[in-house]
């Protein structure tokens, strides 16, 4: 009878082991939420891209500066 519940105390404790690993793996390997980035359309081909990347001129956003010169 020892012997069988130091073998099962074993199995349980590895398993045990094995799920906490698991799980707590899990949560370090998400990846963070991605920030909003405020998106905007060139007036001249509605193109939609970040407003970091844009080009403004006169209260508009283009996708270039050609489509800013070209759209006068």
């Amino acid at each position: 009878m020892g012997l069988s519940r130091l073998v099962l105390f074993l199995v349980l404790f590895t398993a045990g082991y094995w799920l906490w690993k698991k799980f707590s793996n899990q949560k370090k390997t998400k990846q963070p939420a991605a920030t909003a980035t405020h998106m905007v359309r060139c007036n001249h081909c509605d193109l939609y891209l970040a407003q970091e990347q844009a080009t403004q001129k006169n209260d508009q956003w283009y996708c270039c500066a050609d489509h800013a010169r070209q759209d006068n």
